[in-house]
């Protein structure tokens, strides 16, 4: 639609025309909202003034835009179409009013009820128009009341309406059939005081139709109502104590009476100085408003000059910022923040000494016990002592030990016995007794000499510590020589616990004392010292400690091993061969190969090499008591039963060399004797097999069966096996 609009008429009667009209806005609200859409097609919101074209020469600004909301009634939609209340078209002066010509664009083929409002403002008059959409190709039917002219103009998708005086159009959008779709209603307005607000706003605003500026605050109604949201009825809006157009000046909020929210008007902080718009003007960490409530000054970060700011001290340290020492312990705040210690206590440790005390005596203000001891610091002025030295006596006792012990403190040995208290109370000696165990040493000397304060008899040998001191044994060894025995043993026995080897036999006294007499050199009078047996094995007791009839002492001169009564393991007693005339040292005394008591088993003489003189040493011949040896005749009576006879015939051990067998085979018929001669010897078995001259003579082979058995081959009897061990025979 587009719409002419001119001033005219009288103040009253616009004022008339703005009363109605209010009535009238009332009532069609609560129409709009029974109404309903009957049919909708495509919905375009209209954004506003935007099809808007100048004339040319006019200055014109369009502020802001139209919006439409939808909302939902029943089965259609009820389309509500506003302005916001700023929408406004400024025209200057060059641009006559009765020139002024805006367009609105209207959406095809949608049926709505709702008004609008369009302010065009001019210096002096102000008219208000209310209007409805329109349908493309909808019949217009209008009529003008109150005098006023209007012509209508058709544009390709608008419709364009030219108003011009005080009159009142009423319209109304047909369709093609001539139905009812729309209506809408044009009311001009007049301005009286001409400040750009309408009589009606101004009547809704509580500001006079009669002044430009109702407050008298230096700035308009129309400014205040329209621009900056503030009351043109109030020349303090917020009332914080400046007047809306002093905070326009000063660009603080004329609507919000604290603009930085530090809890300060903005009035207050024009008077004290103070930044409205920084809510910390010194940026010491409280806000302008916090700082007049703990009484410190918003401009300076540090009030009181002690080095902090004062947000620091208020919400760090919890001191008080309008004092450099709070606590009054004659260091500054500042200094004990440095110091770490409490600037709110003029004692942080709770040690009885103030903290600049503290300092001035070297101590540490944040421990109440600065050395450790057990005391606090306090507590060791008043004993005289050093609060920075935990050991004044330096005996190795803390003082609050020793006051807890009742030990003096400035004195390392309180009884005086040579051993520092602290020395006592390690080692559990009574600091106030010089001889806490009552064994006439002091416990200093005990200490030097290694045996315990609190022991009479420190190393338990059954002497106690000062006896040792007096035989010169040592208090903390059992066994001061190191001889095996006991010092309270040798001195019951009568050795010397000084001298481990007291009859000086080479044996220690307690090896002596197990197994010999400790006072006596050779206890079994053998010749040979008792030390000496106890290396050679023999029993320092006893004369002959094998018990073969000789002598440990003739047993050492001839060779023979006093501690075995066989020394050459032959069987025979070394008594029994030194007494023969053999030689105890040897088995074999005449190397024949057999040994001597072997010898005197079968007969032979231990002392001949070949007992029977056949030239065959005793330990080679089958019969060393006999020279001629006769052949064995194993008969068998199959020659596979060869192993029988074998066994028959004692032949299952060794054989020695030469040794002969003959073997009487029988086969029938005929009869035939095969003599096998064997020679056996250590380490291998040789097999010469002959046969009779009488009959046939063929050599034999040697072989071994699957038993590991020796077998002889024959011609007629092919192999025939023997078992590889046998046993001599003598006839």
């Amino acid at each position: 639609m587009k719409f002419e609009m001119l001033e005219r008429g009288s103040a009253p009667t616009l004022l008339l025309i703005g009363i109605a009209l209010f009535i009238l806005a009332i009532i069609s609200s609560i129409i709009f909202e029974l109404l309903r859409v009957h049919e909708t097609h495509s919905i375009k919101v209209v954004q506003g003034l935007e099809n808007f074209v100048p004339l040319k020469g006019c200055d014109l600004h369009l502020k802001s835009y139209k919006y439409t909301t939808l909302k939902k009634v029943g089965k259609g939609l009820l389309i509500l179409t506003f302005l916001k209340p700023s929408t406004h078209i400024i025209v200057t002066e060059r641009c006559p009013l009765a020139d002024v010509t805006y367009d609105i664009e209207v959406t095809p083929n949608v049926y709505s009820y709702g008004p609008v409002s369009v302010n065009v403002l001019k210096v002096g008059s102000y008219t208000k128009v209310i209007f409805g959409y329109d349908c493309s190709g909808c019949k217009v039917k209008y009529s003008v009341r109150g005098g006023g002219v209007a012509s209508k103009e058709e544009l390709p998708g608008l419709l364009a309406l030219t108003v011009v005086g005080n009159a009142t159009i009423e319209f109304k959008l047909l369709d093609d059939k001539g139905s009812l779709k729309g209506y809408a209603k044009v009311y001009p307005y007049s301005d009286s005081d001409g400040d750009g607000l309408s009589s009606f706003l101004e009547v809704l605003k509580g500001s006079s139709d009669k002044k430009v500026d109702t407050d008298g605050d230096g700035v308009g109604d129309y400014e205040e109502a329209v621009v900056y949201n503030t009351d043109p009825s109030k020349p303090d809006t917020d009332g914080d104590g400046l007047s809306d157009k002093v905070e326009l000046v000063l660009k603080t909020s004329p609507t919000s009476p604290d603009t930085d929210g530090d809890g300060l008007t903005d009035g207050k902080e024009v008077s004290l100085k103070t930044d409205p718009w920084n809510p910390d003007s010194d940026d010491d960490g409280l806000s302008d408003g916090e700082e007049l409530v703990y009484g410190t000054n918003p401009l300076s970060p540090d009030t009181d000059k002690d080095g902090l700011d004062d947000g620091e001290e208020v919400l760090k340290y919890k001191c008080d910022p309008s004092k450099p020492d709070t606590d009054g312990d004659g260091l500054s705040d500042y200094k004990e923040a440095k110091l770490g210690t409490d600037p709110t206590s003029e004692d942080t440790d709770k040690d009885g000494l103030d903290d600049a005390k503290e300092l001035s005596l070297g101590t540490s203000p944040t421990s109440a016990d600065t050395d450790g001891d057990g005391l606090n610091d306090s507590e060791e002025l008043e004993a005289g002592l050093d609060p920075k030295d935990p050991d004044v006596d330096n005996d190795g006792l803390p003082d609050g030990k020793e006051l807890k012990l009742g030990t003096d403190p400035k004195d390392p040995d309180t009884d005086d016995d040579g051993l520092p208290d602290g020395k006592e109370a390690k080692l559990g000696s009574d600091p106030f007794k010089e001889d806490t165990d009552g064994d006439g040493l002091k416990d200093g000397e005990e200490a030097e000499l290694c045996s315990s304060p609190t022991s009479l008899d420190t190393d338990g040998d059954g002497v106690p510590d000062a006896k040792e001191v007096e035989l010169k044994t040592s208090p903390c060894e059992r066994d001061t020589d190191g001889d095996g025995l006991d010092d309270g043993i040798e001195l019951r026995l009568g050795t010397d616990p000084r001298n481990p080897d007291t009859d000086k036999d080479g044996l220690p006294d307690g090896a002596d004392y197990k197994l010999a007499d400790p006072f006596d050199y050779d206890t079994d009078d053998d010749g040979i010292p008792d030390g000496k047996e106890y290396e050679l094995g023999t029993d320092p007791k006893s004369g002959d400690s094998d018990h073969d009839g000789l002598s440990d002492l003739e047993e050492l001169r001839m060779g023979t091993d006093p501690t075995s009564p066989d020394t050459d393991e032959d069987g025979l007693n070394d008594y029994y061969e030194y007494e023969r005339g053999l030689d105890p040292r040897s088995s074999d005394t005449d190397g024949d190969g057999l040994g001597d008591g072997r010898e005197l088993e079968l007969g032979t003489d231990p002392k001949d090499p070949d007992s029977d003189g056949d030239g065959v040493p005793d330990g080679e011949d089958r019969c060393p008591l006999s020279p001629n040896v006769g052949e064995v005749i194993l008969r068998v009576p199959e020659p596979f039963e060869i192993d029988r006879a074998c066994v028959e015939g004692e032949c299952d051990s060794k054989a020695f060399d030469r040794d002969i067998y003959v073997f009487e085979l029988s086969s029938s018929p005929p009869e035939v004797y095969v003599k096998a001669k064997i020679m056996l010897c250590k380490y291998r078995t040789i097999f010469n097999i002959c046969v009779d001259a009488d009959y046939w003579g063929v050599e034999g082979r040697v072989g071994r069966d699957e038993s590991a058995n020796l077998c002889v081959w024959t011609d007629l009897f092919r192999y025939v096996c023997v078992t590889v061990t046998y046993k001599s025979v003598c006839p």
